[in-house]
């Protein structure tokens, strides 16, 4: 049984990054199409998006899976805090609002 080896964790500057880079890119990585044409410029846009990334002079080099993964997985992180943000406003009942706002690498 082959076990993929673990990477090192993405730090807090090349999350900042990734966000940065994909925010140049959000008209095609965003994009809801779903054709084959649409696939293909994702895939070249990740590739760009990859190489922009390693030649940062990061630590670690990245593939573009890897960001693609990591991009999904801070989505689902921002989701999931403003919707815990949004429960918070209401739960409150006009009283003091305790939640946290997001910072700025959750500001997808």
């Amino acid at each position: 049984m082959d076990k993929r080896k673990r990477n090192v964790n993405f730090s807090a500057a090349e999350e900042e990054l990734l966000v940065e880079l994909v925010k140049k890119y959000q008209n095609i990585v965003e994009n809801k199409k779903t054709d084959m044409v649409m696939w293909n410029e994702k895939e070249e846009c990740w590739r760009k998006i990859s190489e922009e990334f390693n030649s940062q002079g990061v630590l670690v080099t990245r593939s573009c899976a890897q960001l693609h993964l990591k991009y999904k997985n801070l989505k689902k992180v921002v989701r999931k805090k403003s919707a815990l943000i949004r429960f918070e406003h209401l739960k409150t009942g006009g009283g003091k609002d305790l939640s946290q706002a997001l910072n700025l690498r959750e500001d997808l």
